[in-house]
């Protein structure tokens, strides 16, 4: 006899409710396995790639620092520096006493090779503590060396850069100092020199050609020295980073003011310098016999601006130029020792006039 109708579908119920028990039950142990896998938290799907890439957004690129310890210490790692209020104080007989250790590279911009000869300056400054301490020192390089190590250096504060033909070296402080700071990695900056270029004109905008013109750097140094062309136009090449000051003419006595200017690669054009209207001298030197003087040296100043510094020919006979209206100033000498003769001169000079003035030397 074959079971009823009901039986069946109760045997089949059975079966049914067996299985969904049974999958409920792996799905439990499933749970559990990802639980203790994931520390206790649920993990839901996609999470694990979602945090991995808000993790990888979060950490910061890497930067590469001008200046960084060296050697590590036991206790922290390579750049690490002990907190402040945790840095002993220390006496600057102990502090910049013995040697140091500089390393470091060469950094140039994008495109820019390597020059095969360049040289690395280390000078004492003059703004960090310890610059009396600091002994200067320079480098040759000659194969394109982009690295570089200085041993035995003794502590202080200093001025590093590096220097090319043509080329410009960024001035880095660096202070090595103990108790931290005496072994350190630095980076320094050359790029391609800066050019200064501008125009001289009069007040009616004629060119003033041949005048001569001078940049003086703020930091100290010899200063740059041109003359203006035909077209009254200027131009200093290979001009290092720095600040300056722009004279027309000579500077203890310029033919306009003095121009502070803030040079950076790769060029900086000057504003037009507008300078008044010139006139010039013509100058004999005799001696008290009316006999012509070679080789007198003739200096001056003028009232408004003009600076005079010449020297006679055979002829006895000079030109001071680039002279503005006003009282013009002239002291002449001429030989050594007991042969020395002087002479002295005040000439009035009207705009853009040429006058003839002949100086006669005291017996």
């Amino acid at each position: 006899m074959f079971p009823s109708l009901p039986a069946r579908r109760r045997a089949r119920a059975a079966v049914v409710l067996l299985a969904i028990l049974l999958a409920v039950a792996c799905g439990w142990v499933v749970f559990l396995a990802l639980t203790t896998v994931r520390g206790g938290e649920p993990a839901s799907p996609g999470a694990a790639s979602v945090e991995a890439l808000a993790e990888a957004e979060d950490e910061p690129l890497p930067l590469v620092p001008r200046l960084e310890l060296g050697r590590a210490t036991r206790e922290r790692g390579p750049g690490e520096r002990p907190p402040l209020q945790a840095r002993p104080v220390t006496p600057p007989e102990v502090r910049f006493s013995g040697t140091g250790r500089i390393e470091g590279y060469l950094d140039l911009p994008p495109g820019i090779p390597v020059p095969a000869r360049w040289s690395l300056v280390l000078e004492p400054s003059r703004v960090l503590i310890g610059g009396d301490r600091a002994q200067p020192r320079r480098v040759d390089f000659e194969r394109g060396e982009t690295e570089f190590t200085l041993e035995d250096v003794p502590l202080g504060g200093y001025e590093l850069r590096a220097e090319a033909e043509r080329m410009s070296g960024t001035r880095e402080l660096l202070l090595l100092a103990r108790p931290d700071a005496h072994d350190v990695i630095v980076r320094v900056g050359l790029r391609p020199a800066a050019f200064v270029e501008g125009l001289v004109a009069g007040p009616e905008g004629e060119p003033v050609g041949d005048l001569p013109m001078e940049l003086h750097a703020l930091a100290g140094g010899e200063p740059l020295q041109t003359h203006t062309d035909a077209r009254g136009a200027y131009l200093f090449e290979s001009v290092p980073d720095g600040e300056y000051r722009l004279f027309a003419g000579h500077p203890t006595s310029p033919l306009a003011e003095g121009l502070d200017l803030a040079v950076t690669p790769p060029s900086l054009h000057v504003p037009r310098i507008s300078v008044p209207r010139l006139g010039e001298l013509v100058l004999t030197v005799v001696d008290a016999l009316d006999l012509p003087v070679a080789e007198a040296r003739i200096e001056g100043w003028g009232s408004q601006g003009g600076h005079v510094d010449v020297t006679t020919d055979a002829l006895g006979q000079a030109r001071a130029r680039f002279l503005p209206a006003g009282r013009i100033t002239l002291n002449v000498s001429a030989g050594e020792g007991p042969a020395r003769r002087t002479g002295r001169e005040t000439v009035e000079l009207a705009a853009g006039a040429t006058r003839k003035i002949a100086i006669r030397l005291a017996p």
